[in-house]
């Protein structure tokens, strides 16, 4: 009889220790959310004064995101404006559009409409493709 109830007290403190451990590892975090807005103020970002704005939400811990800006930023000219919005300077930015995944790129035309976008790495050579594409809708 000794052993049984040794057995099962064993088996309980086994049961609670399991249950506190549990208890102690961090939740999973979420996963990245690939919401893509349909429009944006334009007034908000720079360059509202051109037809077409490349706007790129970014982190400053991402290096794939340097890249992007590295590789967009000299397309801006006449018609084409350039924004970086990195989360640490522009948070409300990237909560008010449910920025969730970075880089993202929003090819915005003049009236605010998202008219394509792109996550991640993605070149100079495509999107200006993506514009001349954009231009001869008009």
């Amino acid at each position: 009889m000794e052993r049984v109830l040794l057995a099962a007290a064993l088996i309980a403190v086994a049961a609670l220790v399991a249950v506190l451990i549990q208890r102690r590892q961090p939740s999973p975090e979420a996963a990245p959310s690939f919401a893509v807005p349909e429009r944006v103020d334009r007034g908000e970002l720079a360059g509202s004064d051109r037809p077409w704005l490349l706007a790129v939400f970014t982190s400053n811990t991402c290096s794939t995101c340097e890249e992007v800006v590295g590789e967009l930023a000299p397309l801006a000219g006449p018609d084409v404006a350039f924004a970086e919005i990195e989360v640490g300077a522009a948070r409300a930015l990237h909560e008010r559009y449910a920025i969730g995944a970075v880089p993202l790129l929003l090819i915005v035309d003049a009236h605010g409409n998202v008219r394509r976008h792109a996550f991640g790495p993605i070149t100079r050579r495509e999107v200006e493709t993506l514009l001349d594409a954009l231009r001869q809708e008009r």
